[in-house]
């Protein structure tokens, strides 16, 4: 089996043709948000091979100042001077929570600087723009989860610099490039998928197996047939999606396209990024999810296998009194 490297660089030059060729090559703002209005629906796919999770997401602003290490201290003889007590000033807490989307830290971009969403996103796209040259242009993927201290008194593209940089550490230790946007598209479905840090019984993890199956299925020229990027695109959640949402004509549609989604749909961990990285060595073609509760899961290398799992879900919803997928 060839590495994950070899697959998604054979696959590259086709689902960039594919794409380039559809309206939303130079913008995926408007698929995420107007996806319902002046699309074409096509012929419904039927019975879905892989059911995803739905991951949920958090965020938040929070107002203070910086901790006392942070802030440049006056000498025991000294007052600190205006330039010190300007430093001393507000900062915002932004918070990006691993698997949350780019809009969502816009959105305290946003809040903080009193300017509108899209020309927060715009400052976050702007800024991978720019430091990948213009090889990679839109920011989902790229923010490091975690929380950031923003200056209140400084300006947005100094805030959205210090959001996007945190991935370039990352790359480094991983030893990736940074333009390796097929790792971080990987990333971010596993992040969707896997709401748990379970293993299979010999010890696997959720992470790389879902990773193999992605990477399985690509090779195999099948469709990934995920609900996630349908998730994102549509801007809702799930925990499944209907036959109608299945057949609409977007890039994001992994039921219609034999390729992964144009762009990360979230912004992963590091751990779902070292799994796409490093995917099971397993011949899985399908996973679902056993217990909504805890997140287990299971995964099978046929579709006969496949379907008795969906019946275990299945058996689930009916134990626990809710409607079945």
């Amino acid at each position: 089996m060839n590495t994950l490297h070899d697959e998604l660089a054979a696959l590259r030059d086709t689902a960039a043709a594919g794409f380039s060729a559809t309206n939303l090559a130079h913008s995926t703002g408007p698929v995420r948000r107007r996806v319902r209005r002046d699309r074409a629906v096509t012929a419904s796919v039927g019975a879905f091979a892989v059911i995803a999770l739905g991951a949920g997401t958090a965020y938040g602003v929070s107002l203070g100042t910086p901790d006392a290490g942070l802030a440049p201290a006056g000498t025991p003889s000294t007052s600190p001077t205006p330039e010190q007590t300007d430093f001393v000033g507000t900062y915002a807490q932004v918070t990006m929570v691993a698997g949350g989307t780019t809009d969502l830290v816009a959105e305290q971009l946003a809040e903080v600087f009193g300017v509108t969403v899209s020309d927060a996103r715009r400052a976050l796209d702007d800024m991978v723009t720019r430091d990948t040259a213009g090889l990679v242009t839109d920011s989902e993927g790229w923010i490091a989860p975690g929380t950031y201290s923003i200056s209140t008194h400084g300006s947005l593209e100094e805030a959205a610099d210090l959001l996007t940089a945190g991935r370039w550490p990352q790359f480094a230790e991983l030893g990736i490039d940074e333009t390796n946007i097929e790792t971080l598209t990987i990333a971010s479905l596993i992040e969707a998928e896997v709401r748990t840090d379970g293993v299979t019984a010999d010890g696997t993890s959720y992470r790389a197996m879902v990773s193999a199956v992605i990477t399985n299925r690509l090779a195999a020229d099948m469709l990934l047939e995920l609900d996630s990027p349908l998730f994102y695109a549509l801007d809702t959640g799930g925990p499944f999606t209907s036959d109608d949402q299945r057949s609409i004509d977007s890039p994001y549609n992994t039921y219609l396209n034999r390729v992964l989604p144009p762009t990360p749909i979230g912004n992963p961990s590091v751990e779902a990024i070292e799994a796409a990285l490093n995917p099971a060595d397993t011949d899985a073609l399908y996973f679902v999810l056993l217990n909504p509760d805890t997140g287990e899961m299971a995964f099978a290398s046929n579709f006969e296998e496949h379907l008795a799992n969906v019946e275990k879900l299945q058996a689930w919803y009916a134990e626990n009194g809710a409607d079945q997928p």
